[in-house]
């Protein structure tokens, strides 16, 4: 399973393609208000900007692995777009929780 994350970071992309990861990191230890069974891993993804609602506080955008995903993103992420608009290649840093449940 997969929790619906937090964007740290939204800006043009430089560099890459879509769906291209620069950086993927498991963190051990949760954050704060997830669920504990979850761990967490942040990931950096060169991606086409789907999405920007405002007055929820979401983006939504394709990850690497073809699921479409829709985050909350930090008050500052909405508050400094940096010239980014829908259709836009960007690259967005972002927070999920996962789990995987094992059967014996």
């Amino acid at each position: 399973r997969v929790l619906p994350g937090t964007a740290t970071y939204l800006g043009k992309a430089t560099q890459g393609r879509p769906g291209e990861v620069f950086a993927e990191v498991a963190l051990n230890a949760g954050l704060p208000g997830w669920p504990q069974d979850f761990g967490v891993r942040e990931v950096t993804i060169t991606t086409i900007l789907a999405n920007l609602d405002r007055s929820a506080g979401t983006i939504t955008f394709e990850g690497a692995d073809g699921f479409v995903r829709t985050v909350k993103a930090e008050p500052k992420v909405l508050a400094d777009l940096q010239g980014v608009e829908l259709g836009d290649l960007c690259q967005i840093k972002y927070f999920e929780g996962i789990t995987i449940n094992t059967v014996n």
